[in-house]
């Protein structure tokens, strides 16, 4: 906590809200395909972020954030200059120049990359680094989950917030949440209009490239549409 801002410290409990106690278990769980737990290792439980600093190291902790939200924090009073799309950059012993697409340059004293493996920034730091496909699809998806789904989920796998269970093929799917109700905002309307709780939980699927056939490209992806996801990764399992 000594190495951020204050002003992000103080504003952290916003994406990463302070466990519920007696209701969630701040920790990993393994399950086999039929719910059996396979591994469940003790972690150190918190009452808010703050105490996961001051942790000893020999003791696990983990919880679960709110990624959007994390972002927000972070960029709050951060000037932020979005539709920008660097093409190159010029090292130079006062610095760093930053080419963007449409003609426009940057300078700064540090430039970080953290836009994956196919930005520009590593293709020209490192040119020679390979990339090597390994055979396996991992989708993931962020979806809003009913109250009774949870407690189904609860009832087999148990509390924790990360949870991961593995199939017959290879496969496995990581389940990660808080069990912290959506707020009833405006924004939010369930499809059948009932006053039950939702939760937000991500998905993740993990699968071997090889189970992939003419029978599951029927199921047509699309990045935008998390129901599209969710169907294929229900027709996988």
């Amino acid at each position: 906590m000594n190495c951020i801002p204050s002003s992000v410290a103080l504003n952290l409990p916003k994406a990463i809200p302070n466990p519920v106690p007696d209701v969630e278990y701040h920790g990993v769980s393994a399950n086999d395909h039929e719910g059996n737990l396979l591994l469940r290792p003790l972690f150190k439980q918190f009452k808010n972020i703050y105490e996961i600093a001051e942790i000893p190291d020999h003791f696990l902790s983990v919880t679960v954030a709110y990624r959007d939200r994390l972002r927000d924090v972070l960029l709050e009073n951060v000037p932020v200059q979005w539709g920008k799309k660097l093409v190159r950059y010029e090292e130079t012993d006062e610095g760093v120049w930053v080419n963007f697409d449409d003609g426009s340059r940057e300078f700064c004293d540090i430039l970080v990359d953290a836009s994956g493996v196919n930005f520009p920034v590593r293709k020209q730091k490192i040119p020679e680094l390979q990339i090597n496909d390994i055979g396996a699809t991992f989708v993931v998806a962020n979806v809003v989950v009913p109250k009774h789904l949870i407690d189904r989920l609860i009832k087999v796998n148990g509390n924790s917030l990360i949870q991961k269970t593995l199939g017959l093929n290879g496969d496995s799917t990581l389940i990660a949440l808080r069990l912290i109700p959506i707020e009833q905002v405006q924004n939010f309307k369930n499809k059948n209009n009932s006053d039950e709780l939702h939760y937000r939980t991500m998905i993740a699927y993990f699968y071997s490239s090889e189970l992939d056939n003419e029978e599951t490209e029927k199921f047509k992806v699309d990045d935008n549409n998390p129901a599209s996801v969710v169907e294929h990764v229900k027709n996988m399992i």
